[in-house]
C-alpha cells in the first residue's frame, strides 16, 4: 500500500475527526472508504444520452414486452 499525506485546514480535520469518532473508525479508515466510493461510483448516463441508448440497446428484451407482443397477436 502506498502512503499519501494530504495536507488541508484544521477545521477540516476536526470535522474529519468527528465522523470518524462517531463511526467508531480511523480517520484513514474513513479516508479510505471515502475516497474509493468517490472512484467506484460510475454515474447512470442521462436518460435519452448515447450510453444510455446504447445500454438500453444491449440489453436482453423484457419479459412483458415479449407477452404484449404474444397477446397482440398478428
Amino acid at each position: 500500500m502506498t502512503n499519501l499525506t494530504i495536507e488541508m485546514p484544521d477545521d477540516l480535520v476536526g470535522s474529519l475527526e468527528g465522523i470518524a469518532a462517531a463511526q467508531r473508525k480511523s480517520v484513514q479508515q474513513l479516508a479510505l472508504e471515502r475516497l474509493g466510493s468517490l472512484v467506484d461510483v460510475t454515474p447512470e448516463p442521462r436518460a435519452g444520452s448515447p450510453a444510455a441508448v446504447l445500454r438500453v440497446t444491449q440489453e436482453p428484451p423484457h419479459r412483458v414486452s415479449q407477452m404484449l407482443t404474444n397477446s397482440i397477436g398478428p
